[in-house]
């Protein structure tokens, strides 16, 4: 192989590891309980209100929520990282699927609400993107993501126990920031680093197809591993399912 070759698949070789998270599935932490602050941006006394309220809410309509935030997506879209975590969790029950997961990552600015199948017709997308662009954004504009959460969560759960009609007694009252933002959006796609993918995986795909494989191979070590069963931290979630409803946004 000439110099000016080796030189070529170094550079693919950076770019591709650099991208690895393409192909490598998101592995989710364990969870800790219905509230897992892995980023520390929730205090004591509200990450408690928060699980009492969520406690209420499935021993009301069998429902499950997840709080989730994290330090660093780690170069996965937020799409991806709620969906994994509400998959490999099992957030919601066996066969109804009626989980919820809310995941916030404050260093990225990314929040995405998740919804199982079974509560899509209590929170739809629409619905999940109004929440988030009036009770979560604003405050989280101003460096308050605890009570962003804890807004987003209640309006969450307020919406679902309403459509089951039933009320939940912890949701302690909250109320819309001062000038609700609406036009925020998730943040699309770069469409030059598409580009330049796409030509040097066709390149490769013609030019080096060994070479391909042996990267995809290798980068999709360290994923993902088992299915998508229900955690386990004492009574935790019960296994449900979920197929990328829901709606996410950036600050």
């Amino acid at each position: 192989m000439s110099k000016f070759k080796l030189i070529v698949a170094a550079f693919i070789c950076l770019i591709l590891l650099a991208i690895k998270p393409v192909f490598a599935a998101y592995k989710a932490p364990a969870p800790v309980g219905y509230v897992n602050d892995f980023a520390g941006i929730i205090s004591g006394r509200e990450e408690a209100r928060l699980d009492v309220v969520i406690r209420e809410l499935k021993a009301k309509t069998g429902a499950e929520i997840a709080v989730v935030t994290l330090k660093s997506l780690d170069g996965y879209p937020t799409e991806d990282v709620a969906l994994a975590i509400g998959r490999q969790w099992g957030v919601g029950q066996k066969g109804k699927d009626n989980g919820l997961v809310i995941l916030v990552a404050p260093n990225d600015r990314k929040v995405r609400i998740e919804v199982g199948y079974g509560l899509e017709g209590y929170i739809t997308d629409g619905q999940a993107g109004r929440i988030i662009d009036e009770y979560m954004i604003p405050y989280f504009k101003q460096g308050n993501y605890e009570q962003g959460i804890v807004s987003g969560t209640f309006a969450v759960t307020g919406a679902i126990a309403k459509g089951h009609g039933v009320t939940i007694t912890g949701n302690y009252a909250y109320q819309r920031p001062i000038s609700p933002t609406s036009d925020n959006t998730s943040a699309p796609n770069n469409p030059l680093f598409n580009f330049i993918f796409v030509a040097i995986f066709i390149y490769l795909a013609i030019k080096h197809p060994d070479l391909l494989l042996l990267l995809l191979l290798s980068s999709g070590r360290g994923g993902r591993g088992g299915g998508f069963g229900g955690g386990s931290f004492g009574g935790g979630f019960g296994g449900g399912g979920f197929g990328g409803g829901g709606a996410g946004r950036g600050w």
